[in-house]
């Protein structure tokens, strides 16, 4: 496949099936199709406004936007559009010609292709396997096709029908499926299968789809049977019967060449194989069907309990209303009738209370009598309420604080006496230094790019580090690279060099 503009580009004329105003557009093109197939090819807006102001949906539909509805088709390009100006004798009746609007070709054969998508009526459909039977037998006739005559015309010919058969059939059964299974997943959607009438039709649904599968398992192993027992030979030779009557057929009146007969009818006989077959690891769209319809069947059953289920519990919540009824009607006063009614809904109002403390006893058996009373402090739900802070007394932290000082700049002191001991004739050469401690490492990984950031600036003033000197950060001329040896690992860098400068 070649993804050239043709198959790239937009397709502005089917705009009108996916916009607010479909429920207007849709009409107005079907009544211009059907007067395209009475001849009548050329309409204008009153006959469009006439024949639609009185279908349902249209009661309050003005001649304005009857316009304006067909100039949306004509920017769609659904339209065309022509002036009647030929009996115009002034400026006034110009202005006021009147216009006329006929469909593209485009368009009409969009709306034909809607029609038959129309007469798809899914809700027709029962489940049966002909299709499936009539596969397998065309199928079998594949040995006889490749003993035909390559040279025999009239043998070519059979060849070339069969083959047809072959593909429309597979393309109804693959159809036929998918509708099939889509029917049946439209028919248990949850909100049918919650209600009473689900019960009435459960039987047949099952029975319909037990067959079902039953027969898809036994006709799918019968072919899968015979395309295993099927030799490559056999294949190749049918095929090039196949490619030969396509090659008569069609080479004499098209550019179609021999080489891509040849691609699509293995390519078609390989695809129709794999949805019975599988490829590979993958599940064959024909396991997949059953498991579908066995999926549906599951639900089926899983819905028809939870409905039983309901029906009984519904039975004996009835009987416990009807006791209850009858204790409260033999309630001698009023204080009694409110026990009742307390030991049946609850008390009213009331509230739970909880606390996070630790039982002593862990016993479910433990009556709340039996419990420990705990203490739990309640505090004011209001907004504005603020809590009594304790009053604390400011400790003097300043001798800790000094000692803390102390020991940074100490340890300041000692990491600089180390990185000043690597210091070999005013440089830093990384690729020279014997094994460091992280703490120098990171130091001098800060210095690198502080002296990394002043080279990307351009910048010609030499960098000061923390310790007060001046340093200068050196590239390696071929980019060579070095070790960097630590304590806690070895970092592969750049072998930087850091010049310091005197002052």
């Amino acid at each position: 496949m070649k993804a050239d503009n043709n198959l790239t580009k937009k397709i502005n004329e089917i705009t009108y099936l996916a916009t607010p105003n479909t429920y207007r557009y849709r009409p107005i093109i079907r009544f211009f199709y059907e007067e395209a197939n009475n001849m009548n090819h050329w309409l204008s807006k009153e006959n469009v406004f006439n024949a639609l102001k009185d279908e349902e949906g249209f009661e309050n539909y003005t001649i304005e936007e009857c316009e304006q509805n067909l100039l949306g088709l004509k920017e769609f390009n659904n339209l065309e559009v022509k002036q009647e100006d030929k009996y115009v004798t002034s400026i006034r009746d110009y202005l006021k010609r009147s216009y006329s609007y006929s469909l593209t070709e485009k368009t009409v054969k969009i709306e034909e292709t809607m029609i038959n998508l129309e007469k798809l009526n899914l809700g027709e459909q029962s489940v049966n396997t002909e299709f499936l039977r009539h596969f397998k037998d065309l199928l079998e006739q594949v040995i006889e096709i490749s003993m035909y005559d390559i040279n025999n015309r009239k043998l070519l010919n059979e060849a070339n029908l069969w083959w047809e058969n072959f593909e429309s059939s597979f393309n109804r059964l693959n159809g036929k499926y998918k509708s099939t299974i889509r029917l049946f997943r439209d028919l248990i959607s949850e909100d049918k299968l919650t209600t009473k009438s689900f019960v009435i039709y459960k039987d047949k649904l099952m029975e319909d789809l037990g067959g079902f599968v039953t027969d898809l398992q036994k006709l799918s192993g019968n072919i899968e049977r015979f395309y295993k027992n099927l030799t490559i030979e056999t294949e190749h030779k049918a095929m090039n019967r196949v490619i030969a009557s396509y090659v008569k057929a069609q080479i004499e009146s098209t550019n179609i060449t021999e080489e891509k007969i040849k691609d699509s009818v293995y390519s078609k006989w390989v695809n129709i194989r794999k949805w019975f077959m599988g490829a590979d690891v993958r599940k064959s769209e024909c396991r997949k069907v059953e498991e579908k319809a066995t999926e549906i069947i599951n639900k089926l059953l899983f819905y028809a309990n939870k409905l039983t289920e309901r029906k009984k519990s519904l039975v004996s919540r009835q009987e416990e209303h009807k006791k209850l009824m009858t204790l409260f009607g033999k309630a001698k006063d009023l204080d009694e009738a409110h026990r009742l009614s307390a030991y049946v809904f609850g008390i009213s109002h009331m509230q739970h209370l909880q606390t996070k403390e630790e039982r002593e006893k862990s016993s479910i058996d433990l009556s709340v009598y039996e419990e420990e009373p705990y203490e739990r402090l309640l505090k004011r739900r209001v907004r504005n309420a603020r809590t009594k802070s304790k009053r604390t007394i400011v400790k003097d932290k300043s001798m800790k604080k000094q000692t803390l000082v102390k020991e940074k700049q100490e340890k300041r002191k000692e990491l600089e006496k180390k990185i000043k001991s690597y210091i070999v004739d005013g440089e830093i050469n990384f690729a020279d230094l014997p094994e460091i401690d992280g703490e120098v490492r990171n130091q001098l990984m800060k210095w690198v790019t502080k002296g990394n950031l002043a080279n990307r600036k351009k910048s010609r003033k030499p960098l000061r580090n923390e310790y007060g000197q001046k340093f200068k950060l050196i590239y390696p001329e071929n980019k060579e690279r070095c070790n960097l040896r630590c304590t806690d690992g070895t970092l592969n860098t750049l072998a930087y060099r850091l010049k310091f400068i005197e002052e």
